[in-house]
This record gives structure tokens, C-alpha cells and sequence, in this order.
């Protein structure tokens, strides 16, 4: 498959995905901080409370990762490295 068509349908794969898991991921911390009883161990209600920021901060990392490499390849070409003797 060309490189063309390969980085616009990973794209939206991965924005899929992203779509998908992050409602499941709010929700599931939602129930651990309200419905668990989580007061007996100490700090785990503050890492829950972080982890949907550290799951953001990481798509966003991420995707500005993927953007870099796009605009690398696109100034080299698109071609990728190429080796010359």
C-alpha cells in the first residue's frame, strides 16, 4: 500500500480508537472514584483521578510525535532514507 493512502487511513484509525476508549476510560474512572471503596489505600484515588490528564497528555504527545514525522518525511520527499555509495 502506498504511503499516500497508509498515513491518512492510520490516522483515522487511530483517531477511532482514541474516540472509542476515551468515554470508556471517564466512565470506568468515574465509577472507581464514586462507586469504589478505594479510602483504605492511600493515594489510589489521587493516581485515579489522574489518569484520564496522563491518557490526554498522551494522545496529544502522540499526535504531535506522528505530525513531526509527517512533516519530516514530507520535506525529505517521502521517500524515506535513502541510502547512496
Amino acid at each position: 500500500m502506498k504511503k499516500i493512502v497508509l498515513g491518512p487511513l492510520m490516522m483515522i484509525i487511530g483517531l477511532t480508537v482514541i474516540l472509542i476508549m476515551f468515554p470508556i476510560l471517564l466512565s470506568a474512572t468515574h465509577g472507581v472514584l464514586n462507586d469504589a471503596n478505594i479510602t483504605d489505600y492511600t493515594g489510589v484515588s489521587s493516581f485515579a483521578a489522574l489518569v484520564p490528564f496522563l491518557a490526554l497528555l498522551a494522545v496529544i504527545f502522540s499526535g504531535g510525535v506522528v505530525t513531526w514525522q509527517g512533516v519530516k518525511e514530507g520535506r525529505s520527499g517521502g521517500g524515506g532514507k535513502k541510502h547512496r555509495k
